[in-house]
């Protein structure tokens, strides 16, 4: 027992005497000394664990904290303040947040954006609105219908046609701008400004006025064709003139023909034409005698045919619309 006791101490004191006596041979030969474990607080020192990095040390930890990204409620101006690091403190070298706010302000009722009309059509340096029920016609000079009055037009460029000067571009048709299609300039009133800058509560006011004379011009028409059917001969008249209208389109169309062709055929169109005269001659007379007993009943009948149009209530209310709005339409259009 002895004996091992005695080889245990001596195997310790010799490895002792080894670790310190070998340090001056290692100083001696350039080796430098290894630190203890614990000394870390040399500036630089990268360790993936940020506990370890010490107060006020550039040291950031491997692996990064996220940050969430603030997104501000639409309901508030200023943005949200970011959340603050894991640790509750400021690194340094770390850039500040820029304070970005968003400046909250009732909607501009005056801002293109906001308008209850189809946006613009893109690239249209004018605009109009119809003057009252106006026909709009395709490019190739199909009628399309009847446009109410106040009805928006963008328009593109002007054209020449048959029946005069026209307006080409998009038109207000359930809540879209459509087209193109060509309306008479004699139907619009035209502003050469982008409809885009004009303020909104100026094209309603608009619009709201030409929809009213549009509607006021269509009772007018209703008011007097009521009094043209009171007459007995109106139906006898109307049909008259419509059959001679159409014998008239037909001899149009066969002359043009005659005048295109040659030899056995133009003498053969010629013919035709010879032909259809005396069917002229009594579609005329059926429109002179039906034309003669509507003009007698109409004036053995005068309150009867003439319609009332400054008494009527639904017309007389149209007017003081219109008359409110026109001040405000002339300080629009001078």
């Amino acid at each position: 027992m002895n004996f091992w006791l005695s080889y245990i101490l001596i195997a310790i004191l010799g490895t002792v005497g080894v670790y310190y006596g070998t340090q001056p041979l290692w100083q001696a030969l350039g080796h430098p000394l290894s630190s203890p474990a614990p000394a870390m607080a040399t500036t630089g020192v990268r360790t993936s664990d940020p506990t370890l990095a010490p107060k006020g040390s550039v040291i950031r930890p491997a692996t990064s904290i996220a940050r969430p990204t603030p997104t501000p409620s639409p309901d508030v101006g200023p943005a949200a303040t970011p959340a603050p690091s894991a640790d509750n403190t400021t690194r340094p070298g770390d850039a500040a947040a820029p304070a970005t706010t968003t400046e909250s302000k009732p909607p501009d009722a005056t801002t293109p954006g906001n308008s209850p009309y189809p946006a613009p059509a893109p690239g249209c340096t004018a605009w109009g609105l119809t003057l009252a029920s106006a026909s709009y016609y395709s490019l190739s000079g199909e009628n399309r219908g009847k446009l109410p009055g106040g009805t928006i037009m963008d328009i593109d460029e002007g054209r020449n046609s048959s029946k005069g000067d026209m307006s080409l571009g998009r038109v207000e048709r359930n809540n879209a701008m459509l087209g193109p299609y060509l309306v008479a300039n004699a139907d619009l009133v035209r502003f050469n400004v982008p409809r885009s800058e004009v303020p909104v509560e100026n094209i309603a006011t608009l619009k709201q006025y030409y929809f009213l004379k549009g509607t006021l011009d269509q009772r007018l028409t209703d008011l007097k064709q009521q009094a043209v059917g009171a007459n007995p001969f109106a139906a006898a008249y109307g049909e008259a003139v419509q059959k001679y209208n159409e014998f008239g389109t037909r001899e149009k169309q066969l002359v043009t023909k005659r005048d295109a062709a040659s030899g056995a055929e133009r003498m053969r169109l010629m013919d035709q034409l010879r032909e259809m005269i005396p069917e002229n001659q009594r579609l005329l007379r059926a429109v002179n005698e039906s034309k003669e007993k509507y003009n007698k009943w109409k004036a053995a009948n005068p309150a009867a045919a003439t319609p009332d149009l400054a008494s009527d209530p639904q017309a007389l209310e149209l007017k003081k619309q219109l008359a409110a709005l026109e001040p405000q339409v002339k300080e629009i259009v001078k």
